[in-house]
């Protein structure tokens, strides 16, 4: 099971990175739904879809800012297309260019002990529970 995390106040800014131009802009600060060590769920807009590429920072409520890449792997329309909920799962923890600090990592362990958290079923569980 994948232990996921509510932190109220949490938010984060994001951009495509294969965006044109060093530059160019993030969003605005969007609400975080929830995050875990392996990725985060917030609400945007549309000017991303499933399978881009982002980077994030993420504000906590106590200022620290964590800056993070990840893959859209899902998205939940709602009723107005600048809320959406998206699904981000992060790129792997390491050194170099395609890989997010391993400090970062720490950040959000740290973060999940300030939470309200709850446990979300993977398939394999509800399967292995069904056939139980």
């Amino acid at each position: 099971m994948i232990e996921r995390t509510r932190l109220p106040g949490t938010l984060l800014k994001y951009k495509k990175m294969n965006s044109i131009g060093l530059f160019s802009p993030m969003s605005k600060p969007v609400e975080v739904y929830d995050f875990s060590k392996s990725g985060i769920g917030f609400w945007g807009d549309d000017s991303i879809q499933d399978g881009d590429y982002i980077v994030m920072k993420v504000i906590f409520p106590d200022g620290k800012r964590l800056k993070l890449k990840g893959e859209i792997r899902w998205s939940k329309p709602n009723s107005s297309p600048d809320h959406i909920r998206y699904g981000v799962q992060f790129f792997a923890f390491g050194h170099g260019s395609r890989y997010n600090r391993p400090e970062a990592l720490l950040v959000l362990r740290d973060k999940a002990g300030q939470h309200i958290s709850f446990t979300t079923r993977t398939t394999e569980n509800t399967e292995q529970e069904d056939m139980n």
